[in-house]
């Protein structure tokens, strides 16, 4: 039976999105909503974990695990829709590519020059966080199309979008662009990397920061629609 989000017909999309898949749903962006500030704020603080000696992990991978459990409730929610499955099996992939990764970013503590090899996982590391992204807030607008709400679709969709415009391209010059420096000076990529952070005007700085709010203030809203969809489904019962 096909299904007609847009005119409202409660019975239909009530039986499409049972307590069986909105009850997952609702955990995983539960937990990507915790998840996400928890590692901004690790990250930003720079602290490390200690285990096992020598090995270093950075905290802020404890963040991206809450993440990745949140991936896997959107997975296995197994949502009637061939999007929400690959963008669901992609967001989890891209989360335990960040998991692997996350040391990386603790390299240039250690190496005396940053390599290619260095940059290149840096880039995937990058490429990983903006896939994240972008999943999570397609499947919160899948979650307003399944259910009706065309302005949580329609605005997770721009918020998707927001990621690559506002985020991936300029963070992606930017790292490619201190990488030359580095390579060319022989210097630190880090330093490269902050020097051109400085020499950015503040207003243009906060726009690469308008995506991570935007993607929260989607999931939070995918979180409430799925707890709306069953406290409704509770009162037809």
């Amino acid at each position: 039976m096909s299904v007609d989000h847009g005119k409202g017909q409660d019975e239909e999309w009530l039986n499409e999105l049972p307590p069986r898949r909105l009850i997952p749903a609702l955990r995983g962006f539960s937990c990507i909503l915790w998840g996400m500030p928890i590692s901004i704020l690790l990250f930003v603080q720079a602290v490390e974990v200690a285990t096992l000696g020598q090995f270093c992990i950075p905290s802020y991978v404890a963040g991206v695990l809450i993440i990745t459990v949140g991936m896997v409730f959107l997975y296995v929610a197994k949502m009637e829709s061939v999007f929400w499955r690959k963008t669901s099996r992609g967001g989890l992939l891209a989360s335990c590519i960040l998991i692997y990764l996350g040391p990386f970013v603790y390299w240039f503590t250690y190496l005396p020059r940053v390599g290619i090899y260095y940059i290149g996982n840096l880039m995937l590391m990058i490429i990983s966080f903006h896939w994240l992204l972008w999943s999570v807030n397609q499947l919160a607008s899948e979650i307003g199309s399944m259910t009706g709400d065309l302005d949580l679709a329609i605005e997770a969709r721009i918020c998707a979008w927001s990621v690559v415009a506002f985020m991936l391209v300029p963070l992606v010059l930017i790292v490619m662009l201190s990488g030359v420096f580095a390579q060319r000076y022989e210097s630190n990529l880090l330093s490269e990397i902050q020097g051109l952070r400085n020499n950015t005007p503040i207003w243009a700085q906060m726009f690469f920061f308008l995506p991570l709010s935007f993607t929260m203030v989607a999931a939070w809203k995918a979180k409430e629609r799925c707890l709306f969809e069953l406290g409704r489904i509770v009162e037809v019962r």
